[in-house]
């Protein structure tokens, strides 16, 4: 329920798993389905996503732990710019449902008595 609590612990988590995932991948040990070909910074960040590795795993959930927290941060600071957003991002089926009543109307405007299929055709390719 409280936002700063909930995302406190994130970005420590998110580097203990970013930490994790480099002495792993930097030792090939345990975890590394792939080991690595070179010593360049591509090799040490070429995992194995599918079946997901323990590096994978530990690289992806720790980036996302921290942009977690990032953007809770930044998002207490720009509340007042961001609640635009928030009021419409909190609507979509709103929206959608509308959006098929704004083609219906459209719809009779264009053909009050109905249409044929090979009509029909360059409207929805439009």
């Amino acid at each position: 329920q409280d936002p700063r609590h909930a995302f406190s612990r994130a970005w420590k988590l998110g580097l203990a798993f970013l930490l994790a995932f480099a002495v792993i991948r930097f030792f090939d040990g345990f975890g590394n389905v792939r080991p690595r070909m070179g010593n360049t910074w591509i090799d040490l960040l070429n995992t194995v996503k599918y079946p997901p590795s323990m590096t994978f795993t530990l690289l992806t959930t720790g980036v996302n732990l921290i942009l977690l927290w990032l953007f809770s941060r930044i998002g207490q600071r720009l509340r007042p710019l961001l609640q635009p957003l928030l009021v419409f991002g909190r609507s979509p089926l709103l929206f959608y449902v509308l959006h098929l009543f704004l083609y219906v109307g459209m719809a009779h405007l264009v053909a009050p008595q109905g249409t044929t299929i090979p009509l029909m055709l360059p409207f929805w390719l439009l």
